[in-house]
């Protein structure tokens, strides 16, 4: 059997779906995916090539420690990028490759920067 990641999806306060696409759109390269709403609450859906992150609105967040790892070719860049747009930054020990460290979107989620070591796939 053959699994691949399709999305995820991450949960923000209300009003800050805009905001928080954003930021995945300026630091990731994400880009827009036209969204099916069948609840009716706001959010956005965005591509980085055949992964999809889901945005949604809801009153009730996660746990803080709770969190998606994105594998990047470069973490320092993507570091650099997190402080240019004002998001926090915490370095950390590398686990995979070289590099590694945490920020948060402006919607509060934890995000796991972790350098691509080409993986195998699942």
């Amino acid at each position: 059997m053959s699994v691949r990641l399709h999305h995820v999806n991450l949960v923000v306060p209300p009003g800050m779906a805009e905001e928080t696409a954003e930021f995945w759109r300026g630091v990731f390269g994400m880009t827009d995916l036209p969204r099916q709403s069948l609840s009716g609450r706001r959010g956005a859906w965005l591509s980085a090539g055949d992964f999809e992150l889901h945005i949604s609105e809801r009153d009730v967040m996660a746990h803080s420690d709770a969190h998606v790892a994105i594998a990047v070719a470069d973490v320092a860049a993507v570091r650099a990028a997190c402080l240019a747009v004002g998001a926090v930054w915490e370095d950390a020990d590398a686990m995979f490759g070289e590099g590694r460290g945490f920020t948060r979107d402006p919607g509060g989620n934890r995000i796991e920067v972790v350098h691509d070591t080409g993986g195998n796939p699942l």
